[in-house]
């Protein structure tokens, strides 16, 4: 729903955008594909608990999360990359004089 929404919203600022469902499908699958790793580690670390529990220790919990959101990041961007998105190899260049390698 937000996605159709912020496309409308685009669409009124700038005109008509470029909407093509072969990479739309491409980006949403390198989403979930990339989502699922944290997901399943929330699976298996609450396993018996209810979905939406919470960790003992708050700031294990905050440094849990940040780990979990660097590897959604970094499989995304892998997953874009393997799927031939242009957007990727610029972020993977930035990152790469970033770190300098």
């Amino acid at each position: 729903m937000e996605f159709l929404l912020l496309r409308r919203r685009l669409k009124e600022r700038i005109g008509r955008t470029r909407f093509v469902p072969a990479r739309m499908a491409r980006l949403w699958t390198a989403a979930i594909g990339a989502a699922a790793i944290p997901w399943i580690y929330k699976i298996a670390m609450d396993w018996g608990k209810p979905v939406f529990s919470t960790h003992q220790d708050p700031i294990g919990s905050k440094l849990i999360a940040l780990v979990l959101l660097t590897v959604y990041g970094v499989t995304y961007v892998a997953l874009t990359a393997a799927f031939h998105i242009p957007e990727s190899s610029v972020v993977i260049k930035r990152a790469r004089q970033v770190v300098r390698l």
